[in-house]
This record gives structure tokens, C-alpha cells and sequence, in this order.
């Protein structure tokens, strides 16, 4: 047997015994297991607040610091600032639209209005001007049968950090309603990221007001995606905001950032016992 047969077949039986037993396998690929583990484990998914009532200006969340709000609708929309929060113009017009960090995108045009969801008529009309001009535009897919999901993708994250997104979906324009026949069931249009929630977007009469819902998430890359699909002939976004509501998180023992020390550690030990 020569010198590089025996080295071949010891080889072999040490990763046989570290496959059976892996309390023997190397340090540093224990810890890079645990490692991706703990990572895999916190996928950047929104907890979802239930559905609320569009209400008043405090309906606004001014937790932690603003990082972007956006009025959606088409080119000349106005700014719209409600309860000290300013949400800047979003046009959207194209299968994809980006405005700093917010791409919104769908299989077909994302088109848009300024004025065509706001309503003479309560409670619509008893919301202060500012929260009545972020209400009446929105963006939106339309089809006679099942219209486009949009996707939202929010980029410039910073990982480890927790987010939380506010968004609203309205209308209330006379034209969308027969109050004679009302349409069995409320347009809606539901936001999914790994969790989902749904909002009405108007009640069963002219005036009548849609919904927002709030979540929550901690960013585990530098962009997190949302998408968006509506229930009937639109999926409609009316305007949203971004937060940053805590900072990421110091590591301590037993933290996936701990594992990545150890995992220096690790592989310095094994560096000393090949020299």
C-alpha cells in the first residue's frame, strides 16, 4: 500500500466518524451551521395591525423617524402633510415607477389620479383638507377581470433594524356606488409580505370612507418588498409611509451576530493547529 493510499483511506474514515458523530466535525463549520440557522430563521416578514377605519388626522403614525411618505397618483399631484407628517408627490404612469428608494411595479401600466377618489358627501368630507387631498388620488391597476398585483419594494434599509409601514386604500367617489344594489362584498385590496391584511376601500354609500393598517418588521437585507392585489376590477393604493421605529440591535451570547465572532474565533483555532 503506498504513502498516498493509506493518507487517502484515513481521510476517509475521519469523515465517516465526523458524518456519524458530529460532535466531532471542525469548530468552525459547527458555528457557520448554527450561523445560518439563525439567519434563515428571521425572514423580513410584516406583522400586520387589523384593518382600521379611516378616522382623522390622528390616524397618522408619528412614531420613531420618518424615512419616506408618499401621496400616490398621477403627474401634479400635491403634497399632503396631516398630523405634522408630510407625504410628497408619487406619480406613477409606467409597469414601473421609482422615486428615490420605492419602486412600485406590475405586469401592466400602474396608472394614476389626483382628484377622482375624494367625495362631497360625510364622513369623507368632514376630514380635514390635508388628510381629503392624501385620500382623493391613488395609484392603481385596473382589468374587467382580475387586475395586476403591484409590487412595492422598499430599498435603502439598513439590516437589523425595525420598520414600520403605514398605508392607506380609498375611495369614494359617487360613480363606484348604486345604493339601490350594492356590490356583494367591498372592493378591498390586500397587502402580503409572509403575513397578509386586507382593506376596504369605501363602505356602501357615497362619502363613506375606506381603511389603513399598520406593520411592522425588522429588515434583514437592504430592501423589503410588499405586493400588493385588489378584489375586484382595481388594485388601489391611495399613500404610505416608512418608519424606523428602533435601531439594529446590540449582539449578545446567543445572537445570530455572536455566532459570527465565534465563527472568527473558530477558524484563528484551526489556523494555529495546521502550523
Amino acid at each position: 500500500m503506498t504513502h498516498l493510499t493509506r493518507i487517502s483511506r484515513s481521510n476517509e474514515r475521519v469523515s465517516s466518524l465526523r458524518t456519524a458523530h458530529p460532535a466531532l466535525r471542525p469548530a468552525h463549520l459547527v458555528v457557520a451551521g448554527l450561523f445560518a440557522a439563525a439567519v434563515s430563521a428571521q425572514a423580513g416578514f410584516v406583522t400586520w395591525s387589523s384593518a382600521q377605519t379611516i378616522g382623522d388626522d390622528s390616524d397618522i403614525s408619528t412614531a420613531g423617524t420618518l424615512v419616506v411618505a408618499h401621496n400616490l397618483g398621477t403627474f401634479g399631484n400635491a403634497s399632503a402633510t396631516v398630523n405634522g407628517v408630510t407625504f410628497t408627490p408619487f406619480a406613477t404612469s409606467t409597469t414601473s415607477n421609482t422615486l428615490g428608494d420605492v419602486t412600485l411595479s406590475a405586469a401592466t401600466p400602474i396608472l394614476g389620479n389626483n382628484t377622482d377618489f375624494g367625495e362631497i358627501n360625510p364622513p369623507f368630507s368632514l376630514l380635514s383638507p390635508g388628510y381629503q387631498t392624501l385620500l382623493q388620488s391613488g395609484s392603481f391597476t385596473t382589468s374587467a377581470a382580475t387586475p395586476a398585483s403591484i409590487s412595492m419594494t422598499l430599498a435603502g434599509l439598513t439590516p437589523g433594524a425595525q420598520y414600520q409601514f403605514q398605508w392607506w386604500a380609498h375611495e369614494s367617489e359617487v360613480s363606484s356606488f348604486n345604493p339601490l344594489a350594492p356590490p356583494p362584498g367591498l372592493p378591498a385590496t390586500t397587502a402580503t409580505s409572509g403575513n397578509s391584511v386586507t382593506l376596504e376601500r369605501r363602505g356602501v354609500s357615497p362619502g363613506s370612507v375606506g381603511q389603513f393598517a399598520l406593520g411592522v418588521f425588522t429588515a434583514t437585507s437592504t430592501s423589503q418588498s410588499i405586493d400588493f392585489s385588489g378584489s375586484d376590477t382595481k388594485t388601489l393604493l391611495s399613500a404610505f409611509q416608512l418608519r424606523q421605529i428602533a435601531a439594529p440591535a446590540i449582539p449578545e451570547p446567543g445572537t445570530a451576530l455572536f455566532g459570527v465572532a465565534m465563527l472568527g474565533v473558530a477558524f484563528r483555532s484551526v489556523s494555529k493547529r495546521r502550523r
